[in-house]
């Protein structure tokens, strides 16, 4: 019986051995890769349209998507840039002006949910990549203007990932 319950221990104990070591991924590798599409100049009060590309790398699909815009400051300018993406009330932002594919919620004008739990679809699987567009009026003061983006899955804010969405209005 005492042998038995020694064999138990050793090998619970170099299982978890296995398990504690480097094989689980790093918040940092399971982080969603964002490559943002703006253009570097633009008119003032112009209407373009930002592409945002993720990509999910596991180990698990995003039951829903959630892309966010804040302020940002840009290290070597001297006054904060104007906002792309600027909050607003009742779910909408005065600075966009349409989103594709459309979000199943907004808040604030800068939290957006993409979600395919009408599908039971996940809303971006491991290894699969989604593109998302706003169409953003520009400031009409000319100017340096940006918001940083982050993406990250509703269930886990922690893998979160991000992008600077930045232009010069001339």
């Amino acid at each position: 019986m005492r042998r038995a319950l020694l064999l138990v221990v050793a090998c619970a104990l170099s299982s978890a051995g296995c398990y504690a070591g480097g094989s689980a991924p790093s918040v940092s590798e399971t982080r969603p890769t964002v490559a943002v599409s703006f253009p570097e100049t633009a008119s003032p009060g112009a209407i373009e349209t930002a592409s945002i590309e993720v990509t999910n790398p596991g180990p698990q699909a995003f039951r829903s998507l959630f892309v966010t815009f804040s302020v940002v400051a840009i290290p070597g300018e001297p006054e904060l840039p104007r906002d792309l993406v600027a909050p607003g009330r009742g779910g909408l932002s005065p600075t966009v002006e349409a989103v594709r594919p459309e979000p199943a919620a907004v808040t604030g004008g800068v939290v957006y949910r993409f979600s395919e739990a009408d599908t039971g679809e996940a809303a971006l699987p491991v290894g699969g990549t989604r593109t998302v567009e706003f169409d953003i009026r520009l400031p009409e003061k000319t100017g340096l203007a940006a918001s940083s983006v982050q993406v990250y899955p509703g269930e886990n804010p922690e893998r979160a990932g991000g992008a600077l969405l930045r232009t010069t209005v001339r």
